[in-house]
């Protein structure tokens, strides 16, 4: 994809493979593999990485059905960082070289879900990002640091009928 700026060009190309076992035997997992890259060539003719590639990112979720109604599942993330120099006005060439940590998330998930005669009750707690990473990921325009959240723990009812 293409896309024409005041500034210069802008270019994306990406592609994305997945695989999924469905819970047919108590286990079931996925995994998802995206490549892309994102690059401007301004007015000096050149092509520089966009301050959003991410060119590598990776997800996997693995769970298992214990009994009829307990399910534990192991989720994996991985990113490469974003570019971390800021755009240079008279640009030499050193034009988002080096990149921000990457990004490595674990969680864990229990649920649980009954039937009531019409009525399903499910209960679930998930532990988000175990490892607390906190590092940053992304710097906006005006230097404003974003970080990973940390450690967060969530939980959750749902009542069908």
């Amino acid at each position: 994809y293409r896309l024409k700026l005041p500034q210069g060009e802008k270019r994306t190309v990406g592609g994305e493979f997945s695989l999924h076992k469905r819970n047919i035997d108590q286990i079931d997992y996925s995994f998802n593999v995206s490549l892309s890259l994102v690059e401007n060539k301004y007015t000096n003719g050149n092509w520089y990485k966009d301050r959003h590639d991410i060119p590598i990112s990776f997800k996997s979720q693995f769970g298992i059905l214990v009994g009829k109604a307990h399910r534990f599942s192991l989720g994996l993330f991985y990113s490469m960082g974003r570019p971390v120099n800021e755009f240079n006005n008279d640009i030499t060439g050193v034009y988002h070289t080096d990149r921000f940590k990457p990004t490595f998330l674990i969680n864990f998930r229990y649920s649980f879900s009954h039937q009531f005669h019409r009525t399903r009750f499910s209960a679930y707690l998930e532990l988000i990002n175990i490892l607390n990473q906190r590092h940053i990921i992304y710097k906006d325009w005006g230097d404003i640091d974003y970080k990973l959240n940390g450690f967060l723990p969530v939980g959750g009812i749902k009542i069908e009928f």
